[in-house]
């Protein structure tokens, strides 16, 4: 149980290291402690709520968010097919329920 004063979830160390695909490349990115106590308290959200604190952020920058989300629908698409899933077949409830068990997966 946390002492007084102490976050409610673990101190994670700094700086953590991820490594990721962006345009298919691999790179490493280092996340100082509290970008790694945001993207930790993400992944501990519903896939709901998730969606809610996606939402909010490309309200901050709609272009960049614009391009991000071609790319990702295109990364999905693959996914999807890799799959054996049709992506344009999928009505938008069957696309949300496969992001969130992409993401779910990706957490784990």
């Amino acid at each position: 149980m946390p002492g007084a004063g102490s976050p409610a979830y673990p101190v994670l160390p700094s700086p953590a290291v991820y490594s990721m695909n962006l345009r298919g490349s691999r790179v490493m990115v280092a996340l100082t402690r509290q970008e790694q106590q945001v993207v930790e308290l993400f992944r501990r959200l519903d896939p709901g709520r998730r969606r809610i604190v996606l939402l909010e952020l490309v309200q901050a920058n709609a272009e960049a968010w614009k391009r991000y989300q071609e790319q990702g629908e295109a990364r999905l698409r693959a996914l999807a097919r890799d799959r054996g899933l049709d992506w344009d077949a999928m009505d938008e409830q069957a696309r949300q329920d496969f992001v969130e068990d992409v993401m779910d997966g990706e957490a784990a």
